[in-house]
């Protein structure tokens, strides 16, 4: 089902807006994969271009999905878990600053999703401004500056905000987008 929610909201801003109304404000893919069957291949390899605002502050980044075996998830059973990997970059400055892991396991009441973010690893899109400045801003301040606590906790918050919205939509949309595997669900 997250397999499924990645791909199909991807494409469309509408559909990115439902995970959370109040942040979400753009997005577009590098490449619209609507028509790929498989839900994975719909994002992975994919980069997604988004705006939104974490805490007070509209962010303009580009989500590059990877497969989970890039993180060291080699064993997987996609019948059961998934994780959803990514490079995090501010599209502007065309800097990456981050990675982040959606990792999601079964329980007895449907699945548990846990979160994880790496940020502050600063590495410049392009290799002789990267060459130049990686020192700087990798130091200490320039690190505290651009990733700040506060930055974390609005990250925080809005993690938990999206996530617990998602959780009361989409088991019915799904279900609602996906009548076969309903039907034989049942």
């Amino acid at each position: 089902m997250i397999d499924w929610w990645f791909g199909w909201h991807l494409p469309f801003t509408e559909r990115y807006a439902l995970w959370h109304p109040t942040a979400h404000v753009r997005s577009v893919v590098k490449e619209d994969r609507s028509h790929v069957i498989d839900d994975r291949g719909k994002y992975i390899g994919n980069v997604s271009y988004v705006d939104e605002y974490i805490g007070a502050s509209l962010k303009r980044l580009a989500i590059a999905f990877v497969p989970p075996s890039l993180f060291g998830l080699n064993q997987l059973d996609a019948r059961h878990a998934t994780a959803i990997c990514a490079y995090t970059s501010d599209w502007l400055m065309r800097g990456e600053g981050g990675c982040l892991v959606h990792y999601v396991l079964p329980t007895a009441k449907g699945s548990q999703m846990r979160s994880a973010f790496w940020l502050g690893e600063i590495r410049h899109h392009h290799a002789l401004v990267d060459q130049a400045l990686h020192g700087v801003l990798n130091s200490r301040l320039v690190r505290r500056l651009i990733v700040s606590d506060r930055m974390a906790l609005d990250l925080l918050q809005h993690c938990g905000e999206e996530m617990n919205h998602l959780a009361r939509f989409l088991p019915s949309l799904y279900a609602d987008m996906n009548p076969l595997e309903r039907s034989m669900l049942a």
